[in-house]
């Protein structure tokens, strides 16, 4: 396991700390866009949606949203010096990234509009919950 950042790191400039939020940005994004497109290609071959099958995807989308997160999310506290549990962090993360999918899907809302605004929300609240 590689060594925790070090002291000095955890004292990172403002603008320098800003610039590397903006530059992780993308990847997170990106991540965040392979999380969604596993769940719309789910759901819409899916021709029968009930509670048994939503629960079941849903349990193994968790850790699919862990593994797929945690590399994007460790890159970024390692380079802000930021003191985060990376782990804890992407599994209370996926949480409420189901809860709020389970939410959408039960209000009918058709998880192809997922991809215009929830990519970008991912990442600025990720990289805000990383570098706060």
């Amino acid at each position: 396991e590689p060594p925790p950042p070090s002291e000095d790191r955890a004292e990172t400039e403002p603008a320098e700390a800003e610039a590397i939020k903006l530059a992780m940005m993308p990847a997170i994004s990106d991540a965040a866009e392979r999380i969604l497109l596993r769940e719309i290609n789910a759901v819409s071959r899916k021709k029968n949606i009930d509670g048994d099958w939503l629960a079941t995807f849903y349990a193994g989308h968790k850790s699919a949203i862990v593994s797929i997160l945690s590399p994007q999310l460790d890159s970024l506290a390692r380079l802000s010096g930021a003191a985060v549990d990376v782990d804890k962090l992407s599994q209370q993360y996926a949480e409420r990234h189901v809860s709020e999918s389970l939410r959408r899907l039960g209000e009918g809302e058709k998880p192809d509009v997922w991809m215009q605004d929830r990519p970008a929300w991912i990442a600025e609240y990720l990289t805000e919950e990383v570098c706060r």
